[in-house]
């Protein structure tokens, strides 16, 4: 049964607290931390030979096997996709590549910049591509293609040159689904290579891989270590834990609704949060009957039902509009769904959450594949201070300042007094030298 709170108890904001703290978490567990440490340091000390021996352990490949699939491979795979699939997977693409290329051209990105001043001095900040970029797609159980679109098409559209994927791939295997995708996205660098090594591998390089800028993507336990672990060697877009979902509700929600809405984040990982506010006890009751009779019809091998007894909670509150925006800024979801009477006022209030899902009819589901937004979102509270991917994910700015012999001479005096004052001589005589040639001239 999912764990009860109300905003009546009196040791409320205490076990909230708790609940927000253990989310909000750093790091894998020690054996995590520890295996991929070892990952790192033994692919950086022995190259290929490395990444081939976990490359056996783990992703069923031989010695004879190349690390690389083969172009003709993908285009054999993406050709044994269903009518329906191609259809499906042709829509997704298009809804997610107009939205980004939207999100790309609107006036919140922040565009080139050029700023000249009657002195002469010129200031600028111009947006490039970042040159080589690896997507992470999780395999696991199934394969994900929706990753794939979420991740390739805004790198696509950000003008990255060298975009490569890793995912695993037992026995060089590819989905039909996951091929087609890459042909979407004209991709035919994929290396069958998952986990820790995967990131590794790509951030360090090796005699088969070069190395890349930066990796993007989720991942289990062991690929987010790997990306904590190598940050700063390589760039990275976020450090991804499970899914979550926070939805704020009233007594017009269907509970037969909000409870599949919870359990399709449920069913991601044992370790996913599927969290329900309502201001309305009956309501809550219901869903939760709901929720186990629903539960009762996955297959046996789902997760939903460790991660509903596991991380399922339930908030009840006096009022919805007063009391559910604070919770929700202190977790900070990555996904937020509003069913209740004036969903869209309701949506207003909520600033810290991925993506904010509103009314009945738009459940997280629509946004995971074919809605258009991005479904790589902040989560673990990340969402206080982190965006979902984008277009900027894969851009860096660049800033250049050009100054004539007149502004040097104005603006040096100043900077010469700033660099006395922190002590950094060598860096007033590199100003003075300058200003004293020009005022002799």
């Amino acid at each position: 049964m999912a764990e009860f709170l109300s905003t009546l108890d009196a040791d409320f904001s205490t076990r909230l607290e708790a609940i927000t703290k253990a989310r909000c978490r750093g790091g894998g567990a020690p054996s995590c931390i520890e295996q991929t440490a070892e990952i790192v340091a033994r692919i950086e000390r022995e190259g290929e030979n490395a990444v081939r021996d976990f490359a056996r352990r783990w992703d069923g490949l031989s010695d004879a096997d190349p690390l690389r699939m083969e172009t003709e491979a993908i285009s054999e795979a993406a050709k044994r996709i269903s009518p329906q699939e191609e259809r499906a997977l042709s829509v997704a693409h298009a809804r997610i590549r107009t939205f980004h290329e939207h999100q790309h051209a609107s006036a919140c990105h922040p565009s080139a910049c050029d700023v000249r001043e009657p002195s002469g001095m010129r200031l600028e900040a111009r947006v490039s591509a970042i040159e080589s970029v690896a997507l992470y797609v999780p395999g696991g159980r199934h394969p994900y293609p929706s990753t794939l679109l979420m991740t390739g098409i805004p790198a696509r559209l950000a003008g990255v040159r060298r975009l490569v994927v890793a995912t695993p791939s037992t026995r060089r295997t590819l989905s039909p689904l996951l091929a087609a995708a890459l042909r979407l996205l004209d991709i035919d660098e994929v290396y069958c290579l998952g986990g820790a090594q995967a990131i590794a591998a790509l951030a360090l390089g090796c005699e088969s891989i070069p190395p890349v800028d930066l990796i993007a993507g989720p991942g289990n336990a062991w690929v987010n270590e790997a990306k904590r672990q190598l940050f700063g060697r390589v760039g990275i877009d976020t450090l991804a834990g499970p899914s979550e979902v926070l939805i704020l509700a009233d007594s017009s929600a269907e509970p037969a609704w909000l409870a599949a809405d919870l359990i399709a984040q449920a069913e991601h990982d044992v370790d996913a949060c599927a969290m329900l506010i309502c201001n309305d006890e009956e309501t809550i009751k219901a869903t939760c009957e709901e929720v186990e009779r629903q539960l009762a019809l996955l297959p046996e091998n789902s997760v939903a039902p460790s991660s509903w007894e596991k991380n399922g909670l339930c908030l009840l509150v006096e009022d919805l509009a007063q009391d559910a925006p604070p919770i929700v800024k202190r977790l900070a979801p990555e996904h937020a769904q509003v069913i209740a009477r004036d969903a869209r006022a309701l949506a207003r209030q909520i600033e810290c959450a991925g993506c904010v899902f509103v009314g009945a009819y738009a459940p997280t589901a629509l946004g995971d594949y074919v809605a258009g937004t991005n479904h790589v979102l902040p989560t673990a509270g990340a969402a206080r201070f982190a965006s979902g991917l984008n277009v900027e994910t894969f851009t860096r700015r660049t800033t250049t300042v050009e100054a004539s012999r007149s502004a040097l001479s104005e603006l040096a005096p100043h900077a010469v007094v700033l660099a006395r004052a922190e002590g950094l001589e060598a860096h007033a005589r590199s100003l003075e030298i300058r200003d004293e040639a020009s005022r002799d001239t």
